[in-house]
């Protein structure tokens, strides 16, 4: 961007069609997202993203905090080749060093497993946080059957080290597998009648497993969900081992460069930053002779 003051923080968003991807960004950040194109010259791709600018300040609006949020989505990665996949996530990291990488599956929608294996072990490979999320979760009982094919993914790379509120986490909180809801369900010839669920926890799952100053960037991207702010306001107070008053304050402080904002804020939480992104111990060699098979 061209104002040096604006700070940039770009999403990897991953899924086939229909997977519900635009509504689970939409319900995440609580915001309609503006769609732009680009092209990533060696990949010879054309990546959509969507985006949004805004800005946080303190009470008394003297230091304010501009920033610009991205998800940026390649074409459908199901007919890419291994090394397709892995030299785009090889240049996204390069390029826009991503907060994460959000996969997206809704039950009746495709996905080809080598092509979701490459990608992970690419995203774990460069460091970057994986969130596989099961989206649109109450059109079909076939969701654990997304939800299940995630964890035995994710499993042959990472340990599983904990279940807590509807989040599977993976690894030194570097992976993770949700389901979620991100609109108002309805179908009245079964008569059900479901609300928006798991975005919450997905959010807060998210906060967790951030490193470094990645960690503000996520915090900026939502600070729009209202019912996120309120609903896990002890939780997100509880974590970082300050009031989210005080949260808000000191990552809206622009005195402070991002280094020592992310200092201050992570220092006295209750997240464990000093284990490696991927210990040795975690990692499972995956197998070669990977099949294809649909995710419903």
């Amino acid at each position: 961007m061209s104002d040096e003051n604006v700070h940039e923080y770009n999403i990897m968003l991953c899924g086939s069609a229909r997977a519900g991807k635009s509504t689970l960004i939409n319900a995440l950040c609580n915001r309609t997202m503006i769609e732009t194109s680009s092209i990533l010259e060696s990949c010879a791709k054309t990546i959509t993203c969507y985006t949004f600018n805004d800005s946080h300040y303190i009470e008394s609006k003297v230091f304010i905090t501009k920033f610009q949020t991205n998800f940026c989505e390649p074409p459908d990665i199901d007919s890419w080749t291994e090394d397709e996949v892995k030299s785009y996530v090889k240049e996204i990291k390069e390029r826009t060093n991503p907060l994460c990488m959000i996969y997206c599956a809704s039950p009746g929608s495709y996905t080809k497993i080598p092509q979701l294996e490459w990608l992970i072990e690419a995203c774990l490979d460069e460091q970057i946080c994986v969130a596989l999320v099961c989206t649109n979760m109450w059109i079909s009982t076939n969701r654990y059957n997304i939800r299940d094919d995630f964890n035995k993914i994710l499993s042959k790379y990472l340990k599983q080290t904990k279940e807590e509120d509807g989040i599977t986490y993976y690894g030194d909180n570097n992976a993770l597998v949700a389901m979620v809801n991100s609109e108002k369900y309805i179908d009245n010839e079964l008569g059900v009648d479901e609300k928006i669920c798991g975005i919450n926890e997905l959010i807060y799952g998210i906060i967790t497993s951030l490193k470094d100053d990645k960690g503000l960037g996520w915090l900026y991207t939502i600070s729009n969900n209202e019912s996120f702010w309120i609903t896990k306001k002890s939780k997100v107070a509880n974590l970082f081992n300050k009031t989210v008053d005080d949260v808000w304050s000191l990552i809206s402080d622009i005195t402070r460069d991002l280094k020592e904002r992310n200092i201050a804020l992570y220092k006295k939480s209750n997240i464990n930053r000093k284990t490696p992104i991927i210990p040795e111990q975690h990692i499972v060699i995956r197998k070669k002779n990977s099949v294809s098979c649909t995710i419903l």
